[in-house]
Protein backbone atom coordinates (compact mmCIF):
# COMPACT_ATOMS: atom_id res chain seq x y z
CA UNK A 1 0.00 0.00 0.00
CA UNK A 2 3.00 2.54 0.70
CA UNK A 3 4.07 2.10 -3.01
CA UNK A 4 1.04 2.69 -4.62
CA UNK A 5 0.27 6.00 -2.07
CA UNK A 6 3.68 7.12 -2.72
CA UNK A 7 2.93 6.89 -6.68
CA UNK A 8 -0.79 8.83 -6.19
CA UNK A 9 1.24 11.48 -4.41
CA UNK A 10 3.96 11.87 -6.61
CA UNK A 11 1.15 11.60 -9.92
CA UNK A 12 -1.14 14.86 -7.42
CA UNK A 13 2.33 16.28 -7.31
CA UNK A 14 3.69 16.26 -11.18
CA UNK A 15 -0.62 17.21 -11.85
CA UNK A 16 -1.26 13.47 -13.30
CA UNK A 17 -4.41 12.89 -12.09
CA UNK A 18 -6.40 11.92 -15.39
CA UNK A 19 -6.91 8.35 -13.85
CA UNK A 20 -7.69 9.53 -10.46
CA UNK A 21 -11.48 9.25 -10.78
CA UNK A 22 -11.15 5.71 -11.86
CA UNK A 23 -8.76 4.60 -9.36
CA UNK A 24 -10.50 6.39 -6.35
CA UNK A 25 -13.78 4.75 -7.93
CA UNK A 26 -12.58 1.42 -8.03
CA UNK A 27 -10.87 1.36 -4.31
CA UNK A 28 -14.47 2.84 -3.01
CA UNK A 29 -16.08 -0.72 -4.96
CA UNK A 30 -13.60 -3.01 -3.04
CA UNK A 31 -14.17 -1.31 0.07
CA UNK A 32 -18.05 -1.52 -0.55
CA UNK A 33 -17.75 -5.61 -0.67
CA UNK A 34 -14.55 -6.02 1.38
CA UNK A 35 -14.34 -8.18 4.83
CA UNK A 36 -12.72 -6.25 7.64
CA UNK A 37 -9.35 -7.16 6.78
CA UNK A 38 -9.27 -5.58 3.39
CA UNK A 39 -11.44 -2.90 4.92
CA UNK A 40 -8.59 -2.14 7.03
CA UNK A 41 -5.84 -2.65 4.88
CA UNK A 42 -7.23 -0.21 2.49
CA UNK A 43 -8.01 2.13 5.05
CA UNK A 44 -5.21 2.15 7.13
CA UNK A 45 -2.92 1.27 4.93
CA UNK A 46 -3.86 3.00 1.77
CA UNK A 47 -5.96 6.12 2.46
CA UNK A 48 -3.65 7.11 5.87
CA UNK A 49 -0.62 6.51 3.39
CA UNK A 50 -1.46 9.19 1.52
CA UNK A 51 -2.30 11.17 4.41
CA UNK A 52 0.66 11.11 5.66
CA UNK A 53 2.68 11.11 2.45
CA UNK A 54 1.25 14.22 1.48
CA UNK A 55 1.35 16.11 4.60
CA UNK A 56 5.06 16.49 3.98
CA UNK A 57 4.64 18.58 0.34
CA UNK A 58 3.36 21.90 0.08
CA UNK A 59 -0.25 20.63 -0.93
CA UNK A 60 -1.11 18.59 1.90
CA UNK A 61 -3.94 15.80 1.83
CA UNK A 62 -7.02 17.81 1.64
CA UNK A 63 -6.57 17.54 -1.97
CA UNK A 64 -7.21 14.00 -2.45
CA UNK A 65 -10.75 14.86 -0.87
CA UNK A 66 -12.78 15.32 -4.17
CA UNK A 67 -11.83 12.29 -5.44
CA UNK A 68 -13.02 9.92 -1.81
CA UNK A 69 -16.28 8.28 -2.02
CA UNK A 70 -18.76 8.91 0.51
CA UNK A 71 -17.81 7.39 3.48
Amino acid sequence: MGELANHIVDAYEHGSTAQFGRLFSAVESVLQNADSELQSLVGVGLFEDIQNIASHRSFGPAVFRPWLGPS
